[in-house]
């Protein structure tokens, strides 16, 4: 986990230590036909930072915050030879019921994400953005998308018509369809 820079893992798993415990007990390989999820509960966050990737710098704090609920999934690893396959309908329904088992067991009735599976993983973030908004309409969930990649923002804006059409879709079937003729 921690030998390619800080993302979003790797950083909340720095400054909520008690994870790596967590993971050590209870972590395991998922297989990708696996579509389960880990909840961890009242974790305390040690330590805030700043930047991101490689240029990630940590902060001493005196002020712990316990964060109630975190819910841990993984994406599907593309490398460079195969990000091409991450548009088949095969791949977009695997990543679209690991959401929903995210999704769907967490307590919380708002989820704050970001660029799951983008970076290392090879995904492609608008993809991914599409797939996180499906599973928050389906479960009736706030989407908070936190991004600090500007050029991933202006690209998700541009496309605003495109997630209207995701909002008044008539139903799931025809949402499913809007996004397996993303890359279209």
């Amino acid at each position: 986990m921690l030998t390619t820079g800080c993302c979003q893992e790797e950083i909340y798993y720095l400054t909520h230590p008690e994870l790596f415990v967590a993971m050590v007990l209870f972590g395991y390989e998922v297989e990708d036909n696996e579509y389960s999820c880990v909840e961890i509960i009242n974790c305390i966050r040690y330590s805030n930072y700043s930047n991101y990737g490689f240029n990630t710098k940590f902060k001493k704090t005196d002020k712990y915050t316990i964060v109630k609920s975190f819910v841990e999934i993984d994406a599907y690893r593309f490398n460079r030879n195969n990000t091409h396959l991450q548009y088949q309908k095969k791949y977009i329904n695997r990543e679209i019921n690991k959401c929903i088992a995210g999704f769907f067991n967490s307590s919380k009735e708002i989820i704050t994400t970001g660029n799951w599976g983008c970076g290392a993983f090879g995904g492609d973030a608008e993809l991914k953005f599409l797939i996180q908004l499906f599973v928050a309409i389906l479960y009736d969930k706030q989407l908070i998308y936190c991004t600090n990649d500007i050029e991933i923002l202006n690209r998700l804006k541009q496309k605003n018509i495109f997630y209207k059409d995701m909002l008044y879709a008539k139903d799931l079937k025809e949402l499913k369809q809007i996004i397996y003729r993303f890359k279209e």
